[in-house]
């Protein structure tokens, strides 16, 4: 399969669904699948170390939301520290526990 999000648009198929049901539609089964798809071309990657760094000071903000949840009465400040507990992009790399 192959996805040009850049040159072909109408190309392009949502890997989530559109992907499962194409290799759904192989009755015999397949060995293996790849999806070659093209990527922002101003889209810029991160060094082993930024990530480490990158990791560390979101979960010290993340648990700093948490304690302060957990110690204050005021309803405004728990409403703003819940939506920013449940929709943040640290949310992926947390576990089932948190």
């Amino acid at each position: 399969m192959s996805s040009n999000k850049y040159g072909a648009t109408e190309s392009v198929i949502d890997p989530a669904t559109e992907a499962i049901q194409i290799i759904g539609r192989f009755r015999n089964g397949v060995n293996s699948v790849t999806h070659i798809a093209s990527i922002r071309p101003d889209l810029e990657c991160m060094s082993g170390e930024e990530i480490d760094y990158w990791l560390q000071g979101a979960e010290k903000v993340y648990n700093g939301w948490q304690q302060q949840l957990h110690t204050s009465s005021n309803i405004g400040e728990r409403t703003l520290l819940q939506e920013a507990i449940g929709e943040n992009s640290y949310l992926p790399y947390l576990d089932e526990k948190r």
